[in-house]
């Protein structure tokens, strides 16, 4: 029901027109917005020599150059809102916004075998925020103290942490909200739902989770089917700290200053 570990490349090459010079010019667009900087595009004269070939018999084969040696990057990073979320993985650096973000293995801890870690510019040390046995995709914080975690620890199955680099204090912060929703939706009780967090507020005090349909647990497709008509894509406005909810959307889309809510 959900994607869960890569962005397809297919899906990038959809959201463009890859047709003409002025289109394929986009990747620069996505480094301004912050996204990891693949070293072909970093050398700009070389790319955007192969990009304005007039021939489209020189420029597409270029195109897919730059697609097949940058998916290794891309397709760990994804915009969503006003937030870059990142998908590491073990070995492998990911730097965008003055920070990093690396994934590494833990001997220590079986159960939570690996540790990402994340390093501002003014850190000395890469600072260990977060352990896990699965999937994970993070987001820095405006302000640069937490980080926002939407951890897959499941198939069926995702909870949503924020994590204080200051203290070292992590807190699922998605409870609350997960049962205010069964309360008020009343989904079937064969959805499988969990929630998934979507970006920080402007000062990082509140959160915006949306509530997500992972799978179905029924016997029969009549019975999928009618189940499903049950699920709800409500949003919520979470405390970043306690995990209160301080506003439930109870619409497919939110306000563009979500954050202003006051209704609880």
């Amino acid at each position: 029901m959900r994607r869960r570990r890569f962005f397809i490349a297919r899906d990038c090459i959809r959201s463009r027109t890859w047709r003409d010079a002025s289109s394929v010019i986009s990747p620069s667009r996505m480094i301004d917005r912050g996204q990891p900087r693949c070293p072909l595009w970093q050398d700009q004269l070389k790319w955007k020599a192969m990009i304005s070939a007039r021939s489209k018999w020189t420029r597409q084969p270029a195109v897919w150059l730059i697609i097949a040696f940058c998916s290794s990057v891309q397709t760990q990073v994804k915009r969503r809102g006003h937030a870059d979320w990142i998908y590491p993985q073990p070995d492998a650096t990911y730097r965008i916004h003055h920070y990093e973000v690396t994934e590494s293995f833990c001997s220590e801890n079986e159960e939570k075998p690996l540790c990402d870690f994340l390093k501002r510019d003014s850190d000395n040390e890469p600072i260990r925020f977060y352990a896990h046995h699965r999937d994970v995709e993070v987001t820095l914080g405006h302000r640069k103290q937490l980080v926002l975690i939407n951890d897959f620890e499941a198939t069926k199955s995702s909870k949503v942490v924020v994590a204080n680099l200051t203290s070292g204090i992590q807190k699922q912060i998605d409870r609350r909200a997960l049962a205010m929703y069964r309360r008020h939706a009343r989904p079937d009780h064969r959805l499988w739902i969990s929630a998934e967090a979507y970006e920080f507020s402007a000062n990082d005090r509140q959160v915006l989770i949306k509530m997500v349909l992972d799978d179905v647990g029924a016997a029969t497709v009549e019975e999928s089917i009618a189940a499903s008509r049950t699920y709800r894509e409500w949003w919520y406005a979470l405390d970043s700290q306690a995990g209160r909810v301080v506003c439930e959307f109870r619409a497919k889309q939110f306000p563009a200053r979500w954050w202003h809510c006051r209704t609880r």
